[in-house]
């Protein structure tokens, strides 16, 4: 693509006049012009340098809501009662809503869910070559040795960020080294990145340097964006477990199922599947809950893989009623930064509850909505009404299409 062609538009002109630009350029590509995908939300100028790159438009995504439920959080000693939480969920899965708001009903039915948060900090893991194995020890030592940089460097490049944890790891000649930081409100990966980095370039001294050299920033250690057993170990964000007790006739009257075929199902499809599958967390669907959550409040999508892949639905028969349990260690979320700031995310950030939404609350709130689609998708597969559910629900109602 020569320059004349390029989306990358360095001529400092309004972001405006760059996106119509990118937009005839696009023309000349596809033969298609941008109609429906050229309204903006947001502030193109704000937006354009901060959020996405080479903008040329935008998509809309459906917004369904699921709820109300009440939820108990408790969090670093104190608990908060929500009466009424609802669940913004951006989707184009027909039925998806629908599931998750009756499992929302099953739950306030059964006196709402109560969760437990702590946060165990975002994490970044660098990873740093050695000259040999003697190098590699005296590393870990001395970064053993010296934490108090790490705090020295969250202070030097941000006024909410504070270090919590460090974890070294040797493989080869290359020691892995993953930094964990309280990022307060923001879900922060770039501010623990940014914080290494200068940890890394002004506060380790040369005698460390002279036998130690950084490879990346990132060395796959903390996990982020892709299933890992460290994630499951040690979480990663948020750790949150939400757990409810649910009687015989609230499993009868709003899932038409009893304890035991919703257990069995469970038993058969989560843990056995799983296992025969090779799948490291037993779970039906946490992803779709998750990913609608995130798309509606502008969290980083991408995180779905590793909030997923770490989460673990568990029950119990306790007589004829059934307790539940979903444990979910990594929930990297936040209420500022990212795509928080755009108006529509931040406003369907702010109906879940009345008061202001914090992250750990918005932690609690993803998986109690997870929680919810665990239970009425695996009451659709126990009941044999998954299919025709999504018939019913996710399919368009044309003619042309029901004769498909």
């Amino acid at each position: 693509m020569t320059d004349t062609h390029s989306f990358f538009i360095r001529e400092k002109i309004p972001a405006a006049k760059k996106v119509a630009r990118r937009q005839k350029t696009l023309k000349s590509f596809s033969g298609t012009p941008v109609l429906a995908g050229s309204t903006f939300p947001f502030d193109i100028e704000k937006i354009s340098s901060q959020n996405c790159e080479n903008l040329v438009g935008s998509v809309a995504i459906p917004v369904g809501i699921a709820g109300p439920s009440p939820v108990e959080i408790s969090f670093e000693g104190k608990t908060e009662k929500y009466p009424s939480v609802v669940f913004p969920l951006a989707t184009t899965e027909g039925a998806l809503v629908a599931s998750i708001n009756r499992g929302a009903r099953c739950l306030a039915a059964a006196g709402g869910a109560k969760v437990s948060v702590k946060n165990v900090g975002m994490s970044r893991a660098p990873v740093f070559v050695c000259k040999d194995g003697a190098a590699a020890k005296q590393f870990i030592a001395w970064i053993e040795a010296n934490t108090a940089l790490f705090e020295e460097a969250a202070k030097a490049t941000s006024s909410h960020l504070h270090f919590l944890s460090v974890t070294t790891y040797v493989e080869e000649s290359f020691v892995f080294v993953r930094v964990a930081f309280d990022t307060d409100e923001a879900m922060g990966m770039n501010m623990v990145s940014i914080a290494l980095d200068y940890w890394w370039n002004t506060l380790v001294p040369d005698k460390i340097k002279n036998e130690v050299q950084m490879v990346a920033l990132s060395g796959n250690v903390c996990g982020d964006k892709k299933p890992a057993q460290i994630t499951r170990k040690l979480g990663r964000g948020y750790w949150v477990r939400v757990s409810a007790l649910i009687s015989s006739q609230v499993l009868g009257d709003i899932l038409h199922v009893d304890a035991k075929s919703l257990f069995n199902t469970h038993y058969a499809k989560n843990i056995v599947g799983s296992r025969v599958a090779g799948i490291p967390a037993p779970n039906m669907h946490v992803a779709n809950a998750v990913a609608a959550f995130f798309l509606a409040t502008g969290q980083d999508s991408a995180h779905v893989v590793d909030v997923a892949s770490s989460a673990s639905v568990s029950f119990m028969l306790e007589g004829d009623a059934l307790a539940v349990e979903l444990h979910m260690p990594s929930v990297p979320v936040g209420t500022v930064g990212g795509g928080t700031a755009l108006p529509q995310q931040k406003e369907w950030l702010s109906q879940c509850i009345p008061q202001k939404i914090t992250a750990a609350d918005l932690a609690a709130f993803v998986a109690v909505a997870a929680l919810c689609g665990e239970l009425s998708g695996l009451a659709a597969l126990s009941t044999q009404t998954l299919a025709s559910a999504h018939a019913k629900l996710g399919r368009s109602k044309k003619k042309s299409q029901e004769a498909v």
